[in-house]
């Protein structure tokens, strides 16, 4: 099956709401990795968060913001104004644009979450963020180790690292749409795409991948760096 044509960033950001689902795809080889672990292009997953949702607003907040876990340090929090790895609150847009433009992201797709709105108080993220903000990324092979006791040894691992797919299912499990007795490091974001179907509650469901045309940078950038590069930046050279 072709894959469908994709929608431009900036019609589909209307439709956005909170609680709905990006994935991305990269292709460095830390990307490969969990491709080929999960058997899926997508390697990162996080959730859309409307400002206003969460009571955030003002000049320097962007409408549209992105609830991710990633081991990237190069956007700042909007709710901290600092930078770190793990769970973090970012401007969706820059997030896509940068990536494009030095991580090796090159595929990305929205999927709505359909339900019942008001049966959801969505505003309680804001409640959640600080606590979650206090965790980071586990490096590669802690992040595959804690995945493999959660999706296969049904072994909750400690919360003070957090990976992309577990935050988005311990943030669905904060909204009640996922059963707590679930364990969040068990998912991956294979299970919040076409090819996923996540236990949800309240009736919710997600709908079908819509692939997503990258914005265009507000500003001229260098060409995106290559691999080589990219590791060289990555390990502070």
């Amino acid at each position: 099956m072709a894959t469908p044509q994709p929608v431009p960033f900036d019609e589909l950001a209307p439709s956005m709401q909170t609680g709905d689902v990006i994935l991305m795809h990269g292709v460095f080889p830390e990307s490969k990795v969990i491709e080929f672990i999960e058997g899926s292009i997508w390697t990162h997953s996080g959730l859309v968060v409307r400002a206003a949702d969460i009571g955030l607003s003002g000049p320097s907040i962007p409408e549209l913001l992105f609830w991710e876990a990633n081991s990237l340090t190069n956007l700042p929090d909007v709710t901290t104004g600092a930078t770190k790895t793990g769970p973090m609150l970012v401007d969706l847009r820059e997030r896509i644009i940068t990536n494009v433009a030095n991580y090796y992201d090159m595929e990305f797709a929205l999927k709505h979450i359909e339900l019942d709105r008001s049966e959801v108080n969505w505003a309680n993220l804001k409640d959640y963020i600080p606590q979650a903000h206090t965790a980071t990324f586990p490096a590669d092979l802690e992040m595959l180790w804690m995945w493999f006791q959660g999706r296969h040894l049904h072994i909750r691992t400690p919360l003070t690292q957090i990976f992309c797919a577990e935050l988005v299912a311990l943030t669905y499990q904060q909204w009640g749409l996922l059963d707590e007795s679930l364990i969040p490091n068990g998912f991956s974001p294979k299970d919040f795409s076409d090819a996923g179907s996540p236990p949800f509650l309240k009736g919710a469901t997600l709908g079908p991948e819509i692939r997503i045309a990258p914005p265009p940078p507000p500003n001229p950038r260098e060409a995106p760096l290559s691999q080589a590069e990219y590791f060289k930046k990555a390990l502070g050279g």
